[in-house]
């Protein structure tokens, strides 16, 4: 069966000629104001934070996966690296996807969650995934699988040994941010914050973040041609500002113009606006010299214009300690995305709608 139709957290869906169907989480006109960048170009093709969510009676389900052509997607990032930045680009590299804190080289996966308990976890590979539990007495039960983070995947023949349908609509939530928002580099999709953050509030999430991203007003293009209004939206972005901008002037333009250009979109949702997580390098100054805290006072600044905006301080809400985080420096692993998340729920709200659970277990 086509699992198109079992998609939640997607914009839209292609199908290739081999018949496998890509998720898509951004517009064209989204797409198109990235392709500049070609690490914001690469991190688009992946199918962040949609899920495949059912209810079947049965107790097996198959599902093939082909990944797209990674190199394809990856040496033009490798070449845009400006050759003095060789050396710092590779340990970055490594810090990410060289084994992480807790000693595996997981930095991505399909989760396979039954009644909203992750049972199984595996890399995405070409393969035909199966998922079996035991049902003997042929119970209706609701099966969620999370999609990678990182790795685009075509997906095709989604079948169980019982029924098939699709699961309840629920509220809708859009995330807009960076490599954070995305997930990188988790390894299991269902635990990163936007995740953790969808299931709790009993929604579903449009993640659209994107690895190494800034305020960059033009990504929000085509963002008009929602087809559902936001519950809420996250913003998380200023961590690559901070670090990668060449002004103090120049992050301050582009953050008000993202913000100006969001209120005009989505002018009465309520809209979370989440300032930089602390980082183990914030003590190294990039070349503006501006500390990090800038990035806060900045978007304080911002937020306070519109009436439906929050600003949440990132600084607190993960502790200051490198073990909550995969590479040991910026991206929180499992139990520092658990801790994010429940600190996001003491603030954030759906309106008119009951949060799930009281936050990730």
């Amino acid at each position: 069966m086509n699992p198109e139709g079992f998609a939640r957290g997607a914009a839209a869906s292609v199908t290739g000629k081999n018949g496998y169907v890509s998720f898509l989480r951004f517009f064209p006109e989204q797409r198109q104001a990235v392709e500049q960048n070609a690490m914001w170009r690469a991190m688009t093709d992946s199918a962040a934070g949609v899920v495949l969510r059912f209810r079947t009676d049965g107790s097996r389900i198959t599902l093939r996966c082909r990944p797209h052509n990674v190199l394809k997607l990856f040496l033009p990032v490798a070449k845009q690296v400006r050759p003095a930045d060789k050396k710092q680009a590779k340990e970055n590299m490594k810090r990410m996807f060289g084994g992480g804190n807790h000693g595996h080289a997981k930095v991505d996966g399909i989760d396979f969650l039954l009644d909203g308990r992750l049972i199984k976890s595996v890399l995405p590979r070409r393969t035909t995934l199966r998922f079996s539990f035991p049902n003997p007495q042929h119970r209706l039960h609701e099966v969620q699988i999370s999609l990678p983070l990182i790795v685009g995947c075509g997906f095709a023949g989604l079948r169980s040994n019982g029924s098939l349908e699709p699961a309840a609509e629920r509220p809708q939530i859009l995330c807009l941010g960076d490599s954070i928002t995305q997930g990188f580099v988790a390894g299991w999709p269902s635990k990163c914050y936007t995740a953790l953050l969808a299931d709790a509030l009993n929604a579903d999430v449009l993640n659209q973040g994107i690895g190494g991203h800034i305020f960059h007003p033009e990504s929000l293009n085509g963002l008009e041609q929602l087809p559902f209004r936001p519950a809420c939206i996250t913003v998380a972005y200023g961590t690559n500002d901070w670090h990668d901008c060449a002004s103090v002037d120049t992050i301050r333009t582009n953050a008000s113009a993202y913000l100006a250009r969001l209120h005009g979109l989505f002018p009465e949702t309520p809209v979370y606006v989440i300032s930089p997580l602390w980082r183990a390098d914030c003590g190294q100054l990039p070349a503006h010299g501006a500390p990090l805290s800038v990035i806060r006072q900045i978007l304080q600044q911002e937020v306070q214009k519109y009436g439906h905006m929050t600003l949440i301080d990132g600084d607190t809400l993960i502790d200051h300690r490198t073990e909550l985080f995969e590479d040991g420096f910026l991206h929180p692993n499992r139990q520092g995305f658990a801790q994010m998340t429940k600190r996001l729920l003491a603030v954030i709200r759906l309106p008119g709608a009951e949060k799930g659970s009281s936050g990730p277990q």
